[in-house]
This record gives C-alpha cells, sequence and structure tokens, in this order.
C-alpha cells in the first residue's frame, strides 16, 4: 500500500482528533472544577460496577486530554511548519523536558529533588512521560500563542515572551500539584494556594527560554494564509481550567478526605 493512500486512510481520524480533544477538554473541567476524584465517587455511586468504571475514566483524564493535545500540536505543526520540523521539535522537546525531569528527579542540582504525581503516568528514571508530553504543550502552545498576538515577531523576542507565559502556567499549575496532587483533589486539610518558590520559577523560564530558542524551523514549506490556532487554543484552555478549579477550591473548598494523598511536586 502506497504511503499516499496510507495518509488518505487516516484523514478522517486526523479530522475528529479536535473534536475529541475539546470533549475530553469538558471532562477535565468537570473533573478539576467539580474535584471529582476517586474518594468523591466511592462516596457518592453506590453501583460497584458503575462506581469503578467512572473511577477509571476520572483517573486517565489527565493523561488521555495530554495525549490527545500532544496530537492535535504535532499535526497542527506538520501543517504550518512540515513533517519534518514537526518531528524535530517533538524529538527536542520530548528529550530536553525529561532529561530535565531526570536531573530534577534524583538529584538536588536545580531546585531541590522532585516528587512527580502518580497521575501524569508511567515513570522512567523516576520520571513519568506525562511531564515530558505537557512540555510539548506548553512550550509550542505559548510560542504559537505569541505568534498569534505579534506574528511578525523575532525569533528571540518569542522565544522570551513565550518562556515567560511557561513559567506562569507552571505558576498556576504547581499549587494544585503541592497541595492536592495533580488531578487529585482531595487531601485531608483542604490549604490555599501557595506561591512558587523562585528559583523554581526562574529554572523553569531559563529552560523555556533555551527550548523557545532551538525551535527554529529546518524545512521551507508553503506558507499558509492564516496559521493554526490549535496549539495556542489548548495552551489556553488549560490555563482557563485550571484558574476555574483554583476559584472553585478557594471558594468552595471540598469536604476533608477520609484518607489523605500527599505526592507533592
Amino acid at each position: 500500500m502506497s504511503r499516499s493512500v496510507v495518509a488518505r486512510s487516516l484523514e478522517p481520524l486526523a479530522a475528529s482528533l479536535w473534536g475529541f480533544f475539546l470533549a475530553w477538554t469538558a471532562l477535565l473541567a468537570v473533573a478539576w472544577v467539580g474535584a471529582i476524584d476517586e474518594f468523591w465517587l466511592k462516596a457518592n455511586v453506590s453501583n460497584p460496577g458503575l462506581r469503578d468504571a467512572l473511577v477509571m475514566l476520572f483517573n486517565s483524564v489527565m493523561p488521555a486530554w495530554i495525549a490527545l493535545g500532544v496530537a492535535n500540536v504535532h499535526l497542527a505543526v506538520s501543517r504550518e511548519e512540515g513533517l519534518k520540523t514537526a518531528r524535530h521539535w517533538l524529538r527536542l522537546v520530548l528529550g530536553l523536558s525529561f532529561l530535565l525531569g531526570v536531573i530534577a528527579a534524583n538529584t538536588n542540582a536545580l531546585f531541590g529533588r522532585a516528587y512527580f504525581s502518580a497521575g501524569l503516568g508511567v515513570r522512567l528514571v523516576g520520571v513519568p512521560v506525562g511531564w515530558a508530553l505537557l512540555w510539548v504543550l506548553v512550550l509550542i502552545g505559548a510560542r504559537e500563542l505569541v505568534l498569534w498576538l505579534r506574528p511578525r515577531a523575532a525569533h528571540h523576542a518569542t522565544a522570551f515572551a513565550g518562556s515567560a507565559l511557561v513559567a506562569l502556567t507552571f505558576v498556576n499549575l504547581e499549587p494544585l500539584a503541592q497541595h492536592f496532587t495533580w488531578w487529585f483533589w482531595r487531601r485531608d486539610k483542604f490549604a490555599v494556594a501557595t506561591s512558587l518558590p523562585w528559583h523554581f520559577t526562574l529554572v523553569i523560564m531559563v529552560f523555556a527560554i533555551v527550548l523557545g530558542w532551538l525551535l527554529r524551523e529546518i524545512s521551507i514549506v508553503p506558507r499558509t494564509k492564516r496559521r493554526s490556532r490549535k496549539a495556542a487554543i489548548i495552551f489556553l484552555l488549560l490555563n482557563a481550567v485550571a484558574i476555574a478549579a483554583h476559584l472553585r477550591l478557594w471558594l468552595f473548598p471540598p469536604q476533608s478526605s477520609p484518607v489523605e494523598i500527599s505526592v507533592p511536586m
């Protein structure tokens, strides 16, 4: 079977990925803003079969959302910059962000030894795969948002502005990870989210600048009249849902969980 035939056969699947992603984003918002986790389901769903199915579903919400987001970002970059550039960016961000995770998880060299939530998926050398995949969404999404707002921005300006957006995103996400563990909101004692240590934010920002600087086009392809907004929209949706979760947990904190979950980032 020729490559063109295979590509054409996969077009319906590729076209449906954005719809799947948006639907899964709605489920993510329900889980985060509704503070629905395994403990809530066990307390409120009496049917054992339905409860077990819902626990599996909600435990997989974030890993599946990240996977769908990365797939959509990769497709968008492939159409905008070319498949060669898209693959290069994917390998670059995954490889370097995973290396950052290995250093953070196994040494005190950067910002102290880090502990990653089990909600980020399977681990390799102590680092969840979801950590590296999340960087693809955040870094490329921030870059595309800058280019959406300033299409004529120079490459170095895009890298610096994008790094600031990446740092702000981690500022937005990390308190939720610190106090509730990512994607499992209930803890024995509710605490209002606090700010990140300055050195953590500094390391994230410097790393984002380096990665953003390396995201250069390596092939020449015909430009479309309008850049794809999907990567930027994914970036905005992640931050919007996290902000909504902050507000909900601050205004209407959930009742104490009978079992404390404490897996600091």
